[in-house]
Formats: structure tokens, C-alpha cells, sequence
């Protein structure tokens, strides 16, 4: 996946208590599409980043609901993935999930939830 990485940003610290700063230095790593919805990040034991994100692609088709026409959405859970520390991701694998909101728990080195 090719990525533009942007160099000079910086975020501003609201409400510090461990942090002196009014503003960090970052660097932002653009991923997925616009649109892709609550991203979730895990790290694996041997230092591979995971992220899941959400997105909806709306349908040529709808549904009366309670007497209202509604849109029809098909729903993703997107997988990508960064062995470099998040510097480049993966394109994203749609994964075979049935549920919204994506979310991961890791309970031990060896397993990793999926929620949604």
C-alpha cells in the first residue's frame, strides 16, 4: 500500500498530567479509504500491528421500515496490517465477520478476540 506520510504535525495536549508539553510531535500515516469507521489497533507478541475498521457501502436497494424507506448497506470488517511498526499497511482483507464495530481484545500472547 502506498502511503504519504506527513512530517511536520503536531497534537495539542489538552488536559496534561504526565505530559509537560502543550503540543507532540507526530507523524500521521494515511490508511484504508475515507469513510472507514472506528479504527481498532492490537500488537502481536512479535511486535506485528493489526488494525480493524468498519466500513459501510451503501446498496442500489431499500426497505420500508415503520412505514419509512431506508437504505440498504452492506457492512465490512476490514483487516490491515503493519510489520513495520505502522509506517506502511497492508491493503485492507475484508474479513467473512457478521457484526458492526470491530474491536480486539488480546488475552494472552496466543489469543486474540474479535468483537463486534
Amino acid at each position: 500500500m502506498t502511503t504519504q506520510t506527513h512530517w511536520n504535525d503536531t497534537i495539542r495536549i489538552h488536559n496534561p498530567k504526565k505530559l509537560s508539553a502543550g503540543r507532540l510531535p507526530v507523524q500521521r500515516v494515511p490508511i484504508g479509504v475515507p469513510g472507514d469507521y472506528k479504527p481498532c489497533v492490537a500488537q502481536l507478541s512479535g511486535g506485528e500491528l493489526l488494525l480493524v475498521a468498519f466500513h459501510q457501502h451503501p446498496l442500489d436497494r431499500t426497505r420500508k421500515i415503520g412505514g419509512t424507506e431506508v437504505q440498504l448497506l452492506r457492512e465490512d470488517a476490514l483487516l490491515f496490517r503493519s510489520m513495520d511498526g505502522g509506517q506502511t499497511w497492508s491493503e485492507p482483507e475484508v474479513l467473512p465477520f457478521v457484526g458492526r464495530e470491530p474491536y480486539f481484545t488480546i488475552l494472552s500472547e496466543s489469543i486474540l478476540l474479535l468483537l463486534g
